[in-house]
């Protein structure tokens, strides 16, 4: 299966996927709190297989101490990044996925 997903991928001449992120509201006092969580509207650009697509997406970020987590769903259509859909002994994978991003920062 692996292989099948890195041809129709392509990882070997697309093989990074880039989040631009150009807006998220996050209050000033949320990065001071010790602890706390919210949800936020992220606009970006997403760059998957050498196509840029502008995004809009909510996060939900968590406050722990000195860090905080960002996690983000999100749901995809390959072929708006230029993905065929690749069909394989009579199954067909799905043209639209679900991408999870998660991060932690300090």
């Amino acid at each position: 299966r692996r292989v099948l997903f890195r041809s129709y991928l392509e990882t070997g001449k697309f093989p990074k996927a880039l989040l631009d992120v150009t807006e998220a509201l996050v209050p000033a006092d949320f990065f001071t709190q010790a602890s706390g969580e919210m949800d936020v509207t992220v606009k970006g650009n997403l760059t998957l297989h050498g196509v840029t697509q502008p995004i809009e997406v909510t996060s939900h970020l968590t406050r722990q101490g000195k860090g905080f987590e960002s996690q983000t769903e999100m749901k995809l259509k390959l072929t708006d990044y230029g993905i065929a859909i690749p069909k394989y002994a009579g199954i067909t994978i799905a043209e639209d996925v679900e991408l999870k991003v998660h991060f932690a920062a300090e």
